[in-house]
């Protein structure tokens, strides 16, 4: 069987959260970095909250607002001349 691999983004709040993600890692056979296994664990209540809810979070986008702009504009612009031919083809 192949090996996949896996990228995990984080902010420095959920950094609480990255021992289980570590544990996971260390787990399926990887290799964690020692500061990640050094942080403290989380406590029961933070647990039952996360299992309750999920954080919230921002969209993460690899493109760029001003490309994904510009790509919204073209997208309307070429609709609104499709429009416009459907408009002058039932006249």
């Amino acid at each position: 069987a192949g090996r996949g691999g896996a990228l995990t983004f984080f902010t420095t709040g959920d950094a609480a959260y990255l021992r289980s993600v570590a544990n996971v890692m260390t787990q399926s056979g990887c290799e964690v970095p020692e500061w990640m296994l050094k942080l403290q664990k989380l406590g029961k209540r933070t647990k039952k909250d996360l299992a309750r809810k999920a954080p919230e979070r921002e969209d993460i986008y690899a493109v760029p607002a001003a490309e994904r702009k510009r790509r919204a504009h073209k997208k309307q612009i070429i609709q609104e001349s499709l429009k416009k031919k459907r408009r002058e083809a039932n006249a």
